[in-house]
């Protein structure tokens, strides 16, 4: 009998340490957020990014170093190119829609909402490795998330390629 007990135990204990997502990576890096409306830099602000690097999921962690309450999380599924940004999930719509050496060695795709909403967010430009580079607003500022501190003519190019 504790044999039995000692072998169910055991597995009991496997399974649970066993998330399906063998391999994970973290990665930290920095973002400056630069918000615009109304063709005017309204907000400037860092963040950390953290990035958790799964099999078949990619989460992204973006912290406010100065209010928690604009932290948020998005997360790629690699197999179906599904970005998800809070509850809303958001399709690919174009490939390469701003390519930027500067920032990336890889090009930003366009992601709209799978299912349209009138006031939604959206589009977004992002690409795996990167994270997230721009969000459109069409009823606030639209945000860019840049690696660093960059010139207003640099955040204004970006969104000429939002929209």
């Amino acid at each position: 009998m504790k044999k039995v007990i000692s072998i169910i135990l055991l597995t009991v204990i496997l399974v649970s340490c066993s998330d399906g997502n063998h391999t994970k990576r973290t990665v930290s890096e920095t973002r400056f957020l630069s918000g615009i409306s109304n063709d005017s830099l309204k907000i400037r602000t860092e963040y950390q990014l953290i990035k958790t690097i799964g099999d078949s999921v990619i989460e992204y962690e973006y912290l406010s170093k100065i209010d928690t309450t604009r932290n948020f999380k998005a997360h790629y599924n690699k197999s179906q190119s599904e970005l998800i940004l809070g509850f809303t999930g958001y399709k690919k719509e174009e490939d390469n829609r701003l390519i930027n050496r500067d920032i990336s060695n890889y090009g930003f795709d366009s992601y709209v909402h799978i299912k349209p909403e009138i006031d939604g967010m959206g589009p977004i430009l992002f690409n795996k490795k990167y994270g997230i580079l721009a969000i459109g607003n069409p009823l606030g500022p639209a945000a860019a998330f840049t690696d660093n501190k960059p010139e207003f003519n640099v955040v204004y190019r970006i969104f000429e390629r939002l929209y």
